[in-house]
């Protein structure tokens, strides 16, 4: 799957060009959205020395990447994500069907990665769901 962002107007272009350049007896999803602008160049260059500050401190103290490594392995506190649960079933899929992305799943597939998932999440943490019906994705 071909993903084109569209930043200017010769990307604008490159889009239509692909989008012409398809088969006609194929099948196509196109979708168009909306995203958040990308990081500002002040940022950017906020975010590099900030990088450049806490090397110095890292190394003034005589941390070593070793050390730092064997402190993040265990992980830093973060909520859990929609984007990170994905990451955790296509996981699953990817061990069970060595299928990387849940848009290559097949129906039956798309079905038995959930149900170890769910089962997966009920046993860990005490929450599962069953899956969404018609009337749940209305609400």
């Amino acid at each position: 799957m071909e993903t084109i962002h569209l930043t200017n107007e010769n990307k604008k272009i490159d889009a239509l060009s692909v989008i012409s350049d398809l088969p006609e007896n194929g099948r196509y999803e196109i979708i168009i959205k909306e995203t958040a602008k990308d990081r500002t160049p002040p940022q950017n260059r906020s975010l590099h020395l900030y990088l450049r500050m806490m090397t110095k401190k890292f190394n003034d103290a005589g941390i070593s990447q070793a050390m730092a490594f064997k402190q993040f392995k265990t992980g830093f506190e973060l909520p859990v994500t929609e984007y990170f649960l994905k990451h955790v079933f296509q996981t699953i899929a990817e061990g069970m069907v060595g299928k990387k992305h849940t848009s290559e799943l097949t129906t039956v597939e798309m079905q038995e990665v959930y149900e170890v998932y769910n089962l997966g999440m009920g046993e860990k943490f005490g929450i599962s769901l069953p899956w969404p019906v018609k009337k749940d994705k209305q609400e």
